[in-house]
């Protein structure tokens, strides 16, 4: 059976998303909409200079999709062009960031046993250069990636990993910060009382390699039914963070609670807090 390896940048990335994705510790207002091939998302979120609005329109063609986000506070203002299977395996992506006044070119090539990724960022005064190059076989992957820095003539940054993906669990072992961190994940897929609903265990250790220095995470996401779903992490720095996700089909929409405590405080109020309403194509 043919085996298509990740890029190196989405190595670990299923224990990733589950720590990261929808701790979102703001509170905001969102109205998603489907229209022919369009996806529009406006909303309003609370920030500590006042209310801001958002903008996001996802457009899927033949040949791929393009975005537009836009934030009324001036931080985000980006255009995003994606051609998906330029060639086979090949997908070219360019962005363009009006805040930044910098603008992106990025190359992916995915095929068989292995994979790669060039990709320049450049603005008026910088140009950095990222690559990463993955080779694979039957589930087992290895890669390298560097970044350099053209103003400067030096290498910013470089590391290495490699992944093990089987049907319900993934094993990776990453460097981090020059290769002075080592980072180890393992993120695996258990058995809900009900086949259609998922329930996903992580954990990752994050060791320095000149100290020691560690840092263990943990995370877990369980689905209780098609409309409630509960996430939690912890790690041995003291922070605890909980998520619960509510959807309603009548009106369609979706509410989200996300709260974050540090266990040296020894107060149960959370140091972050965040409500999200959604309505719509939820």
């Amino acid at each position: 059976m043919a085996f298509i390896p990740p890029l190196f940048s989405k190595f670990g990335k299923s224990y990733s998303d589950m720590l990261k994705k929808k701790f979102e510790y703001k509170h905001s207002m969102t109205h998603k909409d489907k229209v022919d091939n369009m996806e529009i998302e406006t909303g309003l979120y609370a920030s500590d200079t006042g209310p801001v609005g958002k903008v996001n329109v996802l457009s899927t063609h033949g040949f791929g999709e393009s975005e537009f986000k836009l934030e009324t506070d001036g931080s985000v203002l980006e255009v995003r062009a994606k051609h998906k299977k330029l060639s086979p395996g090949l997908d070219l992506q360019l962005t363009a960031n009006g805040v930044r006044q910098s603008a992106q070119v990025l190359a992916e090539y995915r095929r068989e046993s292995m994979a790669g990724s060039f990709q320049v960022d450049g603005s008026f005064d910088d140009t950095k250069v990222n690559s990463s190059f993955v080779l694979g076989h039957q589930g087992f992957a290895a890669g390298v990636s560097g970044s350099y820095r053209v103003q400067t003539s030096q290498l910013e940054d470089y590391n290495a990993g490699a992944e093990y993906s089987a049907k319900d669990y993934t094993a990776t072992f990453q460097t981090k910060e020059k290769a002075s961190v080592l980072s180890v994940t393992y993120f695996r897929n258990l058995v809900n009382r009900n086949p259609d609903l998922k329930t996903q265990f992580g954990a990752s250790v994050d060791a320095n390699l000149h100290s020691p220095i560690y840092n263990l995470t943990i995370a877990g996401e369980h689905q209780m039914s098609k409309d409630l779903t509960v996430k939690a992490t912890a790690n041995t720095k003291g922070t605890v963070a909980a998520f619960v996700e509510h959807r309603l089909e009548n009106p369609q929409m979706k509410a989200t609670f996300s709260a974050q405590w540090s266990l040296a405080k020894k107060s149960s109020t959370p140091d972050r807090f965040g409500v999200g309403i959604t309505v719509g194509s939820v």
